[in-house]
C-alpha cells in the first residue's frame, strides 16, 4: 500500500511540475494595428543556385573552418568567404562560394558538406571555383518557417515569395501569426 501511495505521489508531482512548465498558447485575438515582431527574409529561386563569385565582404560571420591551406568563413544564410591562408598573417580572399541557406559546414577529404536551404549537399572540390555536387539530401523545414523566439507575433511565410532564410526584427501591421 505504501509503494501505491509513493507512486501516485510521485505522479501528482510530475504532473504539477509539467503543467507549471506549459510556455501557454497563442493569443486568441490578435493585436490590430502596428506591433513589434519578425518578418521573415526571402530569397528567390533565381538566386538559389550553388555557384562561386568574386570575393566580398563579411557582413554576418558565422562559423569558421581551416581545409589545408584555405579558411572559410561562414556569412550566414548567403554562403561561404574562401580565403587562401597559405600566409596565416596576410589571407588572401580568393572568392565567395554562394550557398543560400548555409548556416554550417564540414570537410572530409576533398568534399565540402553543407546545409543550402532545406537540403545537406556534399560537393566535391578540387578547387573551390570548380566544385561537383556529389549528392543532396532533402531535409523538411531545415530552416524553419516561423523564428527561433518564442512569445512574439510575425509575419506569416508565405512560399510564393520564395524561400525564407532567416527573420529580422520589425514592425508589424495585423500580424497574423504568433509563437
Amino acid at each position: 500500500m505504501t509503494n501505491k501511495i509513493i507512486k501516485l505521489s510521485w505522479i501528482i508531482t510530475s504532473f504539477i511540475v509539467l503543467i507549471s512548465c506549459y510556455p501557454g498558447e497563442s493569443p486568441t485575438q490578435f493585436p490590430v494595428g502596428l506591433v513589434e515582431g519578425y518578418k521573415p527574409v526571402y530569397l528567390n529561386s533565381n538566386e538559389a543556385d550553388i555557384l562561386w563569385q568574386e570575393a566580398k565582404q563579411i557582413n554576418k560571420p558565422g562559423k569558421i573552418y581551416v581545409f589545408q591551406n584555405y579558411l572559410l568563413v561562414n556569412e550566414k544564410l548567403k554562403g561561404i568567404h574562401v580565403f587562401d591562408n597559405s600566409d596565416p598573417s596576410s589571407p588572401l580572399s580568393l572568392g565567395f562560394l554562394r550557398v543560400a541557406g548555409c548556416t554550417d559546414m564540414a570537410i572530409q577529404g576533398d568534399v565540402l558538406y553543407v546545409n543550402h536551404f532545406s537540403d545537406l549537399v556534399a560537393l566535391k572540390i578540387n578547387a573551390f571555383e570548380s566544385f561537383t555536387e556529389l549528392s543532396r539530401v532533402k531535409q523538411k523545414d531545415w530552416i524553419s518557417q516561423f523564428p527561433e523566439e518564442t512569445g512574439v507575433y510575425f509575419e506569416c511565410a508565405d512560399p510564393s515569395k520564395g524561400f525564407v532564410i532567416g527573420w529580422e526584427l520589425a514592425t508589424l501591421n495585423n500580424p497574423a501569426c504568433y509563437r
